[in-house]
């Protein structure tokens, strides 16, 4: 990827993608409601068997749809990205596609009736596709026809549909979440710019940015086991040999934890899963502890550059949230009530004025930065100090003043060679998951003027 290229990807990611920063993502289909995948040891049957007993017992497309959309509109996500087809869910496609190959099909216009409700509740849309073959021929297949069994094949009856997603929802579609990028498919990202100029590609696993056209990576898989439980950027600290990815770079990537397993009614993580693949985030945390995903998303934004944070929730088949979930999504909602100012529009603290992580006397923290006003930092402690005093070194810029974000209320604070404060007391933390504190910085001074 020369300059030019890179500065393209920018602005792309930039127009929409990189300032909303938290989004939702939902596998949904004939696994709803039974499992995740038949490849492997966790092999499982789909939990309908055909698309005439899937739509026999789901919704009609509106009312699914008003479901999903009322969801992230409960805890201000700004997109979605859903599955149109998945290689782990019998290659059902979730609309009714005319192009060849496909042998389970939707007799109901599902992703039509997202998009549309979507672009009338102002939350974008991204739709997921297989960027590489695989499971066609699993157990009960095979799955698609002859003319989509080779990699060809799949490549060109790929392109077909996406080229007919945009002629039937055209710039309703905010972008594309390729899950991978076999190489008969490098040029895929290249024809979603020539149909959707604005469209964000997303290629997950390819943290080199090594296809062309491609405008973000995407992190599901961890390489080391994470301190604080919830800090999966501390787990990306070297290259995934057995998936080929890199750590991922500061800019443009975005975190996919998922808190149960992609699908509703897929079998709970392990500890025995876990050990065995250090990834693996779920194990009932986000069961066991509502706040758990809020310090999560924190991390993923607060810790390193303009990354954006997705969680993946499998829906139930009406696309409500599944029972085990909603007090993690109100807890969510509450929080994004008051502290949203410190998660839009903003990038990571990787660099900023603040450094985040480890603290003084077992505190964690996490720093985001607002894009219009750089002077203005956000600290998110996770873990409180065990003596009353935070202490967050400065990169040499003096701080103006300190304030309590839910309250407005100014807090005291001193400063010498980091900034120390000491709050009243420190229930927010495990009250709303993080106490939030807005800093002001003393504004850069470019080096010419520092020169006069």
């Amino acid at each position: 990827m020369n300059r030019s290229e890179h500065e393209a990807r920018i602005r792309r990611v930039m127009q929409w993608f990189g300032p909303a920063r938290f989004g939702l993502f939902h596998h949904w289909g004939l696994f709803t409601g039974g499992g995740n995948t038949y490849a492997g040891p966790r092999n499982r049957p789909l939990a309908y068997s055909t698309i005439r007993e899937f739509e026999a017992a789901a919704p009609e497309p509106a009312v699914f749809a008003k479901n999903i959309i009322a969801t992230a509109m409960r805890v201000r996500a700004r997109y979605i990205t859903f599955t149109v087809v998945h290689s782990c869910d019998g290659w059902a496609v979730m609309y009714p596609t005319k192009v060849p190959g496909f042998l389970n099909i939707a007799t109901r216009d599902y992703i039509g009736a997202l998009v549309e409700e979507g672009a009338r509740a102002g939350v974008k849309i991204i739709l997921y596709v297989p960027g590489s073959m695989g499971h066609w021929d699993s157990a009960g297949g095979p799955w698609v026809g002859e003319c989509l069994r080779s990699p060809e094949g799949y490549g060109a009856g790929l392109r077909a549909l996406v080229q007919e997603l945009v002629a039937r929802h055209g710039t309703k579609i905010a972008g594309f979440w390729l899950d991978g990028l076999m190489w008969q498919l490098g040029d895929l990202p290249a024809l979603i710019h020539r149909l959707l100029p604005d469209a964000v590609v997303a290629v997950n696993g390819h943290t080199r940015f090594n296809a062309r056209d491609m405008d973000v990576s995407t992190t599901e898989f961890l390489s080391n086991r994470t301190e604080p439980p919830y800090n999966r950027p501390g787990g990306l600290i070297k290259p995934i040999e057995w998936v080929g990815c890199l750590p991922p770079r500061k800019d443009c990537n975005e975190d996919i934890p998922t808190c149960n397993d992609w699908w509703h009614g897929a079998l709970p993580y392990t500890d025995g899963h876990a050990a065995e693949c250090a990834y693996v985030q779920g194990l009932g945390n986000y069961q066991r502890d509502p706040l758990f995903w809020i310090r999560e998303m924190l991390c993923s934004l607060g810790l390193r550059g303009q990354w954006n944070y997705t969680m993946g929730l499998g829906p139930m088949l009406d696309g409500t949230v599944p029972e085990e979930f909603k007090p993690m999504i109100g807890a969510m909602e509450s929080f994004m009530s008051w502290a949203a100012e410190s998660i839009f529009e903003t990038t990571g603290g990787e660099g900023s004025g603040l450094l985040a992580g480890w603290c003084n006397d077992g505190a964690f923290c996490t720093v985001t930065v607002s894009l219009k006003d750089p002077t203005v930092h956000y600290i998110h402690v996770t873990e409180a100090p065990k003596n009353d005093c935070l202490r967050v070194q400065t990169n040499f810029r003096s701080v103006q003043s300190v304030e309590i974000l839910r309250t407005g209320e100014a807090i005291s604070f001193t400063q010498n060679g980091a900034v120390e404060i000491t709050p009243k007391s420190w229930t927010e933390v495990a009250e709303h998951g993080a106490a939030v504190f807005r800093v002001i910085l003393e504004p850069l001074v470019s080096r010419e003027r520092q020169a006069r």
